[in-house]
């Protein structure tokens, strides 16, 4: 059982990815007929209860190097994604171990070479964590069979019940019944489905509901959806194997509704909005399971997608299909056999280039391994040059020391290169001392330290070592800015699309003309201000010569959170910038992006910076001056698109050099840096 529910925790593992891709490709296909986006979920079906595939170079876990295939095509995972927690974790090997994708070869002998290490190396406690992880992985078998068995007791207790309903029903003809029991259709069956009607319907309804109902019968829904209960009672313990039962269910019935459409023709949409919205009902007990309803929950975007629905044309229809296809296959092939993993795995060595006491005497120790990682230092080590305390911000994990329970430390290498970034609002390194390069994160106690860095690992030990800000401890980062989504959110709350929520809820204030943009031609920048019902807000949108949205940017806030866009011009160059602030009085962040568009409408950064006081952070008001010079030189080239400060919104076109410097924005920095009693 314990190899059974292993073999799951792997299936569940694999689909929780494609979960998430599916999701994606979904929003991207929220315009077209949903017969495909529910075709995608058979993949994710596929996955969750088959635990083989076959293997392409052309494959999304390949592609990811999330783990290899073995000689039986399941897949096996990377020992360092479940093996090192996180250092603000805790210790917590037993678990992880529980669950590591080999641990039942482990127990026929069969240990990998990583459990051999921790066998031989280790200590008797490593041994006695090895055997409680045994104990949890047994533990984790029953809790999975207890809820496979809860959940397969409701669904048992909820058909009895409906069963004992429909022995009410009268069969009127084929195989078509009526039950008063009930306020909506559905489907009842696998081998011999049969159509349920509630009583009422007229008979323009009554066409509407058979059609539906018979759609799914020919598509075999009630096998499919039996299917996907099973999956979901195998997998109960994975939340996005729920999301992807409810919005498969979503998809399945927005399909037929779409099918009924394409066979009634689109002048009945009105009336099929009247007829759904009239068999809207709650769920009646496992009419959300294995039977299928015809007016089941979210009605509104059912009646949504009607109303919008256009069926596409045969070019278009093709290259959609052509394009599921392909994504299918790439997300159903395994990684190629014999395929070199691309993260390298921990090796066991004793440390004979540290000193006596910078190793343990008897045990081997654990080598980095080596790669590139971003990681945000927190201490120094005290015997040789190295890194004792940091925490990682990437997949790569450098290593862990099992016995202090705590990250490998990581030295650095005799001939280490150091490099620190000298500007606060780009890139540009330059090459620096080792003693430069602690003076950054050596202190006297008085403040944490949280220093980012990317670092490179060869042959166990840091080649280069890269300070990514070295004003951090101040507050002060470099930071690329952002795409802004908030259209999109918008469009996906209101079940609107663009025009049709500018034209509702926002006015038009003004355009202008700028080559904001690397495509041809001048882009139109277009000014939108108005209220969706929560706070004053705005948009402003860049389209191309051709009319097409490249960039969306939102601005709205409270009294002490706002954002600004600008729009401006140096050395001959127009960029656009914005500006975001909260200011909280001891505590907040300044934050402002200076970018262009290329032709495709992503973001081109030219410059841009974080700066972030409060509990925590040193303030040095010349660094502080240094950093908010930067910011008002940019707005001394700039012109006001859209602010929302205070609360209010502006759209003059004027510059805000004068509002946005070291006078009127140093007081809250300050305020804060005297609340800890320090000198600025």
């Amino acid at each position: 059982m314990e190899t059974l529910f292993t073999a799951v925790w792997k299936m569940s593992l694999t689909a929780s990815l494609m979960i998430l891709v599916v999701v994606l490709i979904r929003l991207a296909l929220r315009r077209a007929p949903r017969l495909f986006a529910y075709a995608l979920w058979g993949v994710v079906l596929f996955r969750l209860l088959c635990p083989v595939s076959f293997s392409s170079v052309f494959s999304l876990l390949g592609a990811l190097s999330v783990g290899e295939t073995d000689a039986r095509g399941q897949m096996n995972y990377m020992e360092q994604s479940v093996i090192y927690p996180a250092p603000d974790v805790g210790y917590q090997d037993e678990s992880l171990t529980a669950f590591r994708p080999d641990a039942d070869n482990a127990q026929e002998g069969e240990a990998s070479s990583t459990q051999a290490g921790l066998l031989s190396a280790g200590s008797s406690e490593d041994r006695a964590q090895l055997v409680v992880a045994v104990d949890f992985r047994a533990l984790g078998a029953v809790l999975w069979l207890l809820g496979i068995g809860g959940m397969l007791i409701c669904s048992v207790v909820s058909l009895l019940r409906l069963r004992k309903s429909l022995r009410a029903a009268v069969h009127e003809r084929e195989n078509i019944y009526r039950c008063s029991e009930f306020s909506t259709a559905f489907v009842y069956g696998i081998l011999r489905p049969r159509i349920y009607l509630p009583e009422g319907l007229t008979a323009r309804e009554e066409d509407f509901v058979l059609l539906h109902e018979q759609i799914h019968i020919r598509r075999r829904d009630p096998i499919w959806r039996l299917l996907a209960w099973t999956a979901l009672c195998l997998h109960w313990f994975n939340p996005l194997v729920w999301l992807a039962f409810a919005l498969s269910g979503q998809d399945m019935e927005m399909a037929c509704d779409e099918a009924v459409l394409a066979k009634m023709g689109n002048g009945i949409k009105k009336e099929y909005s009247a007829a759904l919205l009239a068999l809207a009902g709650e769920r009646h007990g496992l009419l959300s399971g294995v039977p299928l309803s015809f007016s089941e929950e979210d009605t509104g975007k059912r009646i949504r997608n009607v109303l919008r629905y256009r069926c596409p044309g045969r070019i278009a229809a093709a290259f959609l299909a052509a394009a599921c296809a392909a994504a299918a296959f790439f997300l159903l092939a395994n990684p190629s056999k014999g395929e070199e993993e691309t993260n390298a795995a921990v090796q066991y060595a004793p440390a004979s280039q540290y000193t006596e006491e910078a190793q343990h005497t008897e045990e081997a120790l654990y080598t980095p391994a080596d790669g590139q990682a971003s990681i945000v230092v927190y201490s120094l080590s005290n015997d040789l040059p190295g890194i004792a305390e940091y925490n990682v911000s990437d997949e790569y994990y450098p290593g862990w020391d099992w016995e202090n329970n705590r990250p490998q430390t990581l030295y650095f290498a005799e001939n280490c290169k150091f490099y620190r970034n000298r500007s606060m609002s780009g890139v540009e390194y330059e090459e620096i001392t080792y003693e430069e390069y602690a003076g950054y994160i050596e202190n006297d106690g008085s403040q944490d330290i949280r220093m980012p860095m990317r670092i490179t690992i060869r042959d166990g030990e840091i080649q280069e070592a890269y300070l990514e800000s070295p004003w951090a401890s101040y507050g002060i980062c470099y930071a690329q800015p952002a795409r802004d989504n908030s259209l999109e959110m918008s469009e996906e709350t209101l079940g609107m699309g663009m025009e049709e929520i500018l034209d509702t809820y926002y006015t038009l204030v003004r355009s202008v003309q700028a080559d904001a943009a690397d495509a041809a031609g001048m882009e139109t920048v277009s000014i939108y201000t108005g209220n969706t019902g929560d706070e004053e807000s705005g948009y402003v949108l860049i389209q191309g010569a051709d009319g097409e949205l490249l960039c969306s940017m939102y601005a709205g806030g409270s009294r002490v959170v706002w954002n600004n866009i600008y729009l401006g011009e140096r050395d001959g160059t127009p960029f656009l910038m914005t500006v975001h602030i909260e200011d909280r009085y001891d505590y907040g962040n300044y934050n402002y992006y200076v970018f262009r568009l290329d032709e495709e409408g992503e973001l081109m950064p030219i410059a841009g910076s974080s700066f972030e006081f409060g509990e925590g952070l040193l303030y040095d008001d010349e660094i502080f001056g240094q950093w908010v010079d930067e910011m008002t030189s940019w707005l001394a080239d700039s012109e006001i698109l859209l602010s929302t400060q205070e609360g209010e919104l502006r759209t003059e076109p004027m510059s805000d050099a004068d509002r946005y410097n070291y006078d009127t924005l140093g007081g809250s920095p300050r305020n804060a840096a005297e609340g800890k009693g320090e000198e600025g």
